[in-house]
């Protein structure tokens, strides 16, 4: 659980002050946790056994396809892997690798005229 649910937990209940909620909060802005919390680095993320079990024993006692868990829950494959710890491609078959975009080109601009005669809205609003 994070420090900052426990302090929002703590007021919630009364166990602390109105004032002391508010030192709580200083202090935790203080010292640098809105980001990252300390040992967020260090422990890992609880993954969700149970609902990865459940699927697992869905399909293998052949209770439900792996299709029909995705349309019975009308979300994307890869979202339902995500969400029950599903290694990557159960339900989809195909393992999906995240690729990057494609770079887009840059189009140069054109030159614009020297002249002082043509003048952009742009230049407009920024004399005026």
């Amino acid at each position: 659980m994070s420090v900052a649910m426990m302090i929002v937990r703590c007021e919630h209940i009364g166990i602390v002050s109105p004032d002391q909620v508010k030192r709580l909060w200083i202090n935790y802005n203080r010292r640098g946790w809105r980001g990252e919390e300390p040992l967020d680095n260090i422990l890992k993320f609880e993954e969700p056994r149970l609902l990865r079990r459940g699927f697992e024993a869905l399909v293998d006692e052949k209770v439900r396809s792996k299709e029909q868990i995705i349309d019975d829950l009308c979300l994307p494959a890869r979202e339902i892997e995500q969400l029950s710890a599903l290694p990557a491609g159960y339900l989809s078959g195909s393992k999906a690798e995240v690729k990057a975009f494609p770079k887009l080109r840059t189009v140069e601009a054109e030159p614009r005229p020297e002249s002082a005669e043509v003048v952009s809205l742009w230049d407009r609003k920024k004399i005026t």
